[in-house]
């Protein structure tokens, strides 16, 4: 959780994104190295959240399409 806040605060200096977008973009790029696959569904069972795998992975799904 405590690289998530610090990655938090650094994209925040870059993104003009609220800070939930922020927050899942964070969440999203540890869990991307975590993972080592650009595969969503493995990328979603890395995510740091209490959610299943199945509404991260939805999620995921929402971020990039909006």
């Amino acid at each position: 959780m405590k690289n998530v806040i610090t990655l938090e605060k650094e994209l925040k200096n870059y993104f003009n994104y609220n800070w939930e977008r922020v927050r899942f973009l964070s969440q999203f790029t540890l869990a991307l190295i975590d993972s080592k696959s650009v595969n969503l569904s493995l990328v979603a069972d890395n995510f740091t959240t209490g959610a299943k795998t199945k509404s991260t992975y939805r999620r995921i799904q929402k971020f990039f399409k909006d």
